[in-house]
């Protein structure tokens, strides 16, 4: 993982003695500032978010006001003027920052710990707050070096021995001397799959029957994972595919949710999935379901845990009146607990797909005419090159130019086995032979002719073609 998220990791083992971040609210101790602040978000205030009519983003009321002047022809006009320089401003916080600049040039930000001087004064404020206020707490047992954090005493460590730390790729043998080095090559989403994976194995310790034997430790895959064998397919195990996520609409003849639309777990608290699902007849989805197996029962073996969707991002390239850049992101109102029922799953990193099948998952139609499935099914899929794929579809208004590199097809072209309509926003995938218990998203089901037809696969998302902007808005700064 990266030195951000181990220092974020170290906070778990802190002490209840060393948490004095207290809750007002509750009094519940927390190890960092940043951990308060979210769980008095998440636990004690109650945000009234507003829905974007025109493009179904949702925002508080502050920014959901100056939302509303991005689809306006008329911009709000710039009539603040500074009274030092005259520069013309649209809003009062603008002018108010840009004179606070202006109050701190020529002055001189010196920190009193250490003399040593900041650009300005929030740049000082941060440097005390990480140089000076956080205790170094740990210490090397081979010379005075102290550090904030457990990775910083470990990569100095290495430096008192002949074997420097190694990073480990996850989808290759390759080794790293620096996770940073190692970030360059798989990305953010990469190291993020490697955290996750770790909930997938257990390290089990056994001994030969042997004199004076030594120690073997390994690590067992932990998870309901079957050889697959929806159209064509069939019902799911409950936690076998623990990344999938129902999206939810309101009914309104019964006060119920239709269940009309599919997506992943890929993070913390993000959703992706297909951008035509972020709107029904011009109504955004409300609710997100993990963790569940059958959608209509409550006595399937399954631990669901259901979320309202706290925000919706569509690709800003997805237009509805086209068939591209059709995928999202939609950000949940909180975290849920991961484990058996519950794990993101990992992305695939190359724009090549070195397998010739994947996995569908879905609770879509089970035939072209019958009804949705209330269980998740899934069903094996043929990868179909998009060379095969393009003379299959007709160049018409949606779909301009043919099926294009963003894109990848998937189905049995001799008929009976596809996703459907319900399985939108859903996955494909395919699984490493590095851990069985962890999945590898491909693409998003996105459209097709006909459910199971012959000579009509399904057309899906290519996710790895997104990976810059997914990451951009799941791990921000990272």
């Amino acid at each position: 993982m990266s030195p951000f998220r181990f220092n974020a990791h170290s906070l778990v083992h802190v002490t209840e003695e060393e948490k004095d971040h207290i809750c007002p609210h509750c009094n519940k101790a927390f190890p960092a500032k940043a951990n308060l602040r979210n769980h008095i978000k998440n636990m004690h205030e109650e945000v009234d978010y507003h829905v974007c009519e025109i493009c179904a983003k949702m925002f508080k009321s502050k920014d959901f006001l100056r939302h509303l002047t991005t689809h306006s022809d008329e911009k709000v006009e710039k009539t603040l003027p500074c009274p030092i320089c005259g520069k013309l401003f649209r809003y009062k916080s603008q002018l108010n920052h840009h004179i606070e600049r202006h109050n701190d040039s020529g002055q001189v930000f010196r920190c009193h710990l250490c003399n040593k001087e900041a650009p300005n004064k929030s740049a000082l404020q941060k440097h005390i707050r990480f140089v000076h206020i956080r205790e170094k707490k740990h210490k090397c047992n081979l010379c005075e070096s102290a550090f904030k954090t457990p990775l910083g005493l470990r990569e100095h460590m290495a430096t008192h021995t002949s074997n420097q730390i190694l990073y480990t790729c996850l989808f290759c043998p390759k080794q790293f001397n620096s996770n940073a080095n190692k970030l360059d090559t798989i990305g953010t989403c990469g190291l993020e799959c490697e955290e996750f994976s770790k909930l997938t194995t257990s390290t089990f310790a056994f001994v030969p029957l042997v004199i004076d034997p030594p120690v073997y430790e390994v690590e067992v895959p932990q998870c309901d994972y079957s050889v697959p064998l929806i159209v064509g397919g069939e019902e799911a195990k409950p936690s076998e595919f623990p990344h999938m996520a129902a999206i939810g609409w309101d009914r309104e003849r019964d006060n119920g949710i239709d269940w009309n639309c599919g997506g992943v777990l890929i993070s913390n608290d993000m959703i992706l999935t297909a951008a035509h699902c972020t709107q029904t007849r011009g109504v955004a989805p409300k609710y997100i379901r993990l963790g569940d197996h059958n959608l209509a029962r409550t006595d399937d073996d399954s631990d669901p845990q259901q979320f309202t969707i706290k925000e919706i991002i569509r690709h800003p390239e997805y237009r509805s009146v086209s068939k591209y850049n059709d995928i999202a992101l939609m950000k949940i109102d909180g975290r849920p607990r991961l484990g058996k029922f519950v794990r993101p799953a990992c992305l695939w990193q190359s724009q090549n797909i070195n397998y010739t099948k994947t996995v569908a998952t879905g609770w879509g139609q089970i035939d072209f005419s019958g009804p949705k499935s209330d269980s998740l099914q899934k069903v094996t899929l043929d990868i179909i090159s998009n060379h095969q794929c393009a003379p299959l579809f007709e160049i018409n208004r949606r779909l301009q130019q043919g099926i294009v590199d963003t894109q990848m097809c998937a189905g049995y072209l001799d008929g009976g086995k596809d996703t459907c309509q319900g399985d939108s926003g859903g996955p494909i995938q395919v699984v490493t032979p590095g851990n069985i218990c962890i999945f590898h998203i491909v693409g998003l089901t996105s459209f097709g002719k006909s459910c199971g037809g012959a000579n009509a696969p399904g057309v899906y998302t290519r996710v790895s073609a997104y990976l810059d902007w997914i990451e951009s808005h799941t791990w921000p700064g990272q």
